[in-house]
């Protein structure tokens, strides 16, 4: 038995709900009408996250004996249980990482806390926590949990009570409001369900049932999914594909964000979600000469160029107003992007059969615009291709765009690198950029 006066630990003032939804969920909860209670809170919560109150309304709906749950004619969902909103009442052991809520979280601050055979114990110090079952492997029949000391190094504390919410770890704080889609895919040639992707984005993306229309459900292939490489193929295809359809703005990659959910953690198969944050509004850059119309002189100068060879489909398209409506939404990002660094920005996108890369070089000369590119531009050029041009499941190839916009103190400067998807069209790089060793590495 565990005797300790709580008041000594200081637990932070929380927040007010509105008393209605108080009296509401009180009601719902006197009813054993757990999920309907759940939905309410974390509706709210989905909109005031640090509420201090509404964690504590779900902290007190959450922790209903086992005997209420089973008899509740609507108990509480895994999925409810498992909300990203709900991360920080979290209590997380440190051993084996099982999670709970503890009711300690909700104690009177003034109150003495007695403890029969406890779930856990908690260092007072660092919040070191271990569950009964890491406290006591070998003997699991006693009733008692004697305090002993922490044993996180250089701690010095003891594990003893109140144990109160560590958090959980493994969630992105993000905003759902700055969320343009969230892609879900599961390992093998089934997708996943609306019901499970749900399961999967909202116990790591702070967001309810309500934002389903947010998700996108990808098939996958058996195997995309067996290292960080295969994953990252799958990922970057995924993406370009929805661009490719509209579905994302241009630049998504950029502003993606993946994560590998493994197997154990739902049961069922790996997933891969991708949270793609929507585009920000930044001011337009302030051009020096209009973009727009120097890419279509330099589109036609290089299709006069490889005209004795007869433009194929890549290049046919290349002057499309698609092509450059994208590629001034990906330079307008670049453009910032290079601000940022004080050189070289790129994104990237996709349009159609194009993977589109976009650099913005900020340089005093055209002449120096070289040196800006880490390593050559060749081998900047080929890592863009290989992070663009992954070959995933049966999507066929395509073809490689590569805009460089060089603003300098006396001008515009536009190069452009073309690699056809289909051999038979001529290729074409950024020649100005280029070494002489790095134009014959290339076979140029």
């Amino acid at each position: 038995m565990v005797v300790i006066p709580v008041w000594p630990f200081k637990r932070k003032k929380p927040q007010q709900a509105a008393s209605t939804l108080v009296d509401q969920v009180y009601e719902l909860v006197e009813n054993n009408r757990y999920r309907t209670a759940m939905d309410e809170i974390l509706r709210r919560l989905r909109h005031d996250p640090k509420n201090g109150q509404l964690l504590n309304l779900a902290v007190a709906t959450l922790d209903s004996s086992r005997t209420s749950t089973i008899s509740s004619p609507e108990p509480a969902t895994r999925l409810q249980r498992a909300s990203a909103l709900l991360a920080p009442i979290v209590t997380e052991c440190s051993g084996c990482h099982d999670e709970w809520y503890s009711s300690h979280n909700i104690l009177h601050p003034h109150v003495t806390l007695i403890l029969m055979s406890p779930r856990a114990l908690q260092c007072q110090v660092c919040r070191y926590t271990l569950c009964r079952d890491c406290l006591r492997p070998a003997q699991r029949d006693l009733v008692e949990l004697p305090e002993r000391p922490c044993p996180a190094r250089g701690c010095g504390g003891m594990l003893t009570a109140p144990v109160l919410a560590t958090g959980r770890r493994n969630f992105s704080p993000i905003d759902p409001d700055t969320i343009e889609r969230i892609i879900v895919a599961r390992d093998g040639p089934i997708p996943p369900s609306m019901d499970d992707a749900l399961a999967v984005a909202t116990r790591f993306v702070p967001i309810i049932a309500d934002d389903a229309p947010l998700i996108r459900i990808r098939p996958s292939s058996p195997g995309m999914m067996n290292d960080e490489r295969s994953l990252g193929r799958l990922a970057v295809a995924i993406v370009q594909g929805l661009e490719s359809e509209g579905v994302l703005a241009p630049g998504a990659w950029e502003r993606s964000r993946s994560m590998h959910v493994l197997g154990h953690t739902l049961g069922d198969a790996d997933y891969l979600m991708i949270v793609v944050r929507k585009l920000e509004s930044a001011a337009k850059p302030a051009w020096p000469h209009d973009v727009a119309s120097l890419m279509h002189d330099h589109t036609r100068r290089m299709l006069h160029q490889i005209s004795t060879k007869g433009p194929g489909e890549c290049w046919s398209g290349l002057g499309s107003r698609t092509m450059v409506t994208v590629t001034m939404q990906l330079l307008d990002q670049a453009y910032h992007a290079a601000r940022r660094s004080g050189g070289v920005g790129t994104s990237t996108g996709a349009t159609g059969n194009y993977a589109i890369a976009a650099t913005l070089v900020l340089t005093s000369d055209f002449e120096s615009a070289r040196d800006r590119f880490a390593g050559g531009y060749l081998a900047y050029c080929l890592d863009l291709i290989g992070r663009l041009q992954q070959p995933v499941d049966k999507q066929p190839p395509r073809a490689f765009v590569h805009w460089i916009v060089t603003v300098a103190n006396t001008g515009t400067k536009i190069d452009t690198t073309v690699i056809p998807a289909a051999g038979s069209e001529p290729a074409m790089f950024a020649w100005d950029l280029m070494t002489s060793a790095e134009r014959q590495q290339a076979g140029l």
